[in-house]
Formats: structure tokens, C-alpha cells, sequence
């Protein structure tokens, strides 16, 4: 997935989980299942984003 791919979705599913906050509160576990998947979209992000700035450092 491309960097900026991965921005689209993470803004999506953030636009999501704070749906389901205002609908369920924040210890529903659709919320807490939405707010797994953000963490690895971030976390893929920051792994590219890291991986990335290296190969053009060279």
C-alpha cells in the first residue's frame, strides 16, 4: 500500500471510529475493534514512512 493510500484509509476508518464513539460509547466492542485496525493503519504508516525516508537518504 502506498503512503498516501494508507493516509486515505487511515483517515476513513478514523472518521469511522469516531462514528461508532458517538453511537456506543467508548467500551463498545465494535469501537474497540475499529480502534485495533486504526493502530495498525498508523502503524503501517509509520513503518513505510520510516522505511521510506531511508531508501532516499541514499
Amino acid at each position: 500500500m502506498r503512503l498516501k493510500r494508507i493516509q486515505v484509509r487511515l483517515e476513513k476508518e478514523r472518521m469511522e471510529l469516531q462514528a461508532l464513539v458517538d453511537k456506543h460509547g467508548i467500551n463498545h466492542p465494535q469501537v474497540l475493534k475499529q480502534s485495533e485496525l486504526v493502530d495498525v493503519l498508523i502503524n503501517m504508516y509509520n513503518n513505510f514512512s520510516k522505511t521510506k525516508y531511508v531508501i532516499s537518504e541514499d
